[in-house]
């Protein structure tokens, strides 16, 4: 009987320890699966924190584009002002001047080039042989003819009036 007893106590022993083990596996089961939940939702949070970051980035990356665009459309902007009031600027002073100053630098230029011309010139200014006198002009002085032409012909198609209104008249 008392080995009868030990036995069942071993058997006991035995329920108790395979029951023990059975609920011990059964832990390590929720255990491994609730370290795996954790360690995915770790996983998915840096995922979610690196996303955080690059969006961030490219916000801000896109607001610094809008920015410079900003900047550069309104240098633009002020440019074409500057442009505008330069032109108008030059076109009031043409327009109070009549444009003076670009007409005698033009007629400078014009009686330049001519008078260069005329000083290369080889050829006789003078006739030797004067046939009939006076046909050449009232002075007989073809070259002087010739000046005064090029000269009256400059300040016409400048439109210049070279004569001057002050003084005594004739």
């Amino acid at each position: 009987m008392a080995d009868q007893i030990r036995q069942q106590q071993e058997a006991f022993a035995k329920v108790a320890t395979a029951i023990a083990r059975a609920k011990e596996a059964e832990q390590d089961a929720i255990t491994v699966e609730k370290r795996g939940q954790a360690n995915a939702a770790e996983a998915k949070w840096k995922q979610e924190v690196v996303k955080a970051q690059q969006v961030t980035e490219a916000e801000m990356r896109k607001r610094v584009a809008e920015l410079d665009a900003e900047a550069a459309a309104a240098t633009k902007r002020k440019l074409i002002l500057e442009g505008e009031g330069e032109a108008a600027k030059r076109l009031l002073v043409m327009q109070a001047d009549g444009a003076l100053e670009r007409k005698l630098a033009t007629y400078e230029r014009v009686q330049g080039v001519w008078a260069g011309a005329f000083k290369e010139f080889k050829g006789s200014i003078v006739p030797q042989i004067m046939m009939t006198p006076g046909v050449a002009g009232a002075g007989g002085n073809a070259a002087l003819d010739f000046m005064g032409l090029m000269g009256m012909k400059a300040a016409r198609d400048l439109s210049l009036d070279l004569s001057t209104t002050a003084g005594p008249k004739r």
